[in-house]
């Protein structure tokens, strides 16, 4: 019941100084691996008519991995999808391309139905419907490496998928930058994660630093409520301090809301507009909330995770106590588009409301 997550029940008794890094459980979904589990969420939000998705999905999507000959992920190439005539008769069902540089080709880019980079996993993803295929079953693939200027043009097929790009002598490297966002909701439900949040951005960051100590790392917040509160959004552009972003963080305070729906898509449009970095740089965010924007704004927060999905801007969803159904929907939309995962809180840690169980097979897909 919405009504019982209303933002202006306290959501916690709990002293601040109990509070301690490590605490929250969670769980995850990689929606690009239970595909089904996804298609059956999109489905179930279509028939309820709570997200207007149709016009998004048609159930078909395009795996696309740009490897080197050893097998290795190639980063921050730039993955062109264009439309073309031309058919393809090849009878693998996967589409397996050899790589070697070729002059451009010559394609107009406003012809590009997408155009991506891939992550550090070297893989991206094309989703006809969403990119304006139109029922097309052929088309051009251009691959671009960091660096280089010359590029190749591969003609492809839907029936034949995924479509796996090979570059011969290629070196695999890790980006050599990080820019991290965190996209919270600041109403009155999520005081107790905005609280474990602010204990956590030290042991976060320190991790980061351990695994990836060469990475230079930079930090931006931005808090979003609901209209006729204190404020909709309020955004800190990246920075280099921790100190200052953990101090700008340590300030805020969880208020407001009234109703179940948020202004997530005001969050979502700011996050548009911060000053992320484009070569060599992963560029990650991290999505706290546990409401969905309100039905009107649905479309809006899918059209600016689509702008953030061009920018090349990975998100991870990190649904809250008293996320429900519409909430869920929304924020594993989110990653999926944008080639992350959908995170959620569980009641293992004892903090917060209770956690519902996340709509998807555990028995078939364990978390």
């Amino acid at each position: 019941d919405p009504a019982a997550h209303a933002d202006h029940v306290p959501s916690s008794t709990s002293p601040k100084s109990h509070i301690q890094s490590g605490t929250l459980t969670a769980g995850s979904i990689d929606d690009h691996e239970k595909y089904d589990e996804f298609r059956e969420l999109v489905a179930s939000a279509q028939q309820t008519r709570l997200l207007p998705m149709k016009q998004h999905f048609d159930g078909r999507r395009v795996p696309i991995v740009v490897r080197n000959s050893a097998g290795q992920p190639l980063a921050d190439a730039v993955v062109r999808v264009l439309a073309t005539a031309q058919t393809s008769n090849e009878p693998n069902n996967n589409q397996q391309l050899k790589y070697q540089p070729q002059a451009q080709s010559g394609i107009e880019k406003s012809r590009a139905l997408l155009e991506l980079k891939t992550g550090s996993d070297g893989r991206a993803q094309f989703l006809p419907s969403l990119d304006g295929a139109n029922g097309q079953t052929e088309f051009s693939l251009e691959v671009t490496l960091p660096n280089q200027e010359q590029s190749h043009t591969q003609s492809v097929s839907m029936n034949q998928v995924p479509w796996v790009v090979t570059v011969e002598n290629a070196q695999s490297r890790l980006p050599l930058q990080l820019d991290l966002a965190l996209l919270v909701d600041t109403t009155g439900s999520m005081g107790d994660e905005l609280e474990y949040l602010k204990v956590e951005i030290d042991s976060i960051a320190a991790r980061v630093k351990t695994l990836f100590p060469n990475v230079d790392q930079r930090l931006a917040l931005i808090l979003y409520r609901d209209k006729g509160d204190e404020y909709v959004t309020r955004t800190f552009d990246f920075t280099h301090s921790l100190a200052d972003f953990r101090r700008n963080l340590s300030k805020q305070s969880a208020g407001g809301g009234g109703d179940y729906p948020e202004a997530m898509q005001a969050g979502l449009e700011q996050a548009t507009k911060l000053s992320w970095r484009t070569d060599k740089t992963a560029r990650v965010m991290f999505l706290v909330g546990d409401a969905p924007p309100h039905e009107q704004d649905v479309d809006l927060a899918l059209k600016a995770v689509q702008t953030l999905r061009r920018n090349d801007v990975a998100i991870y969803p990190i649904a809250g106590s008293g996320a429900q159904k519409q909430a869920e929907a929304v924020l594993r939309m989110s990653a999926f588009l944008t080639q992350g995962q959908y995170l959620f809180l569980t009641d293992h840690s004892g903090v917060g409301y209770k956690h519902d169980a996340s709509k998807v097979d555990a028995a078939k897909y364990p978390t």
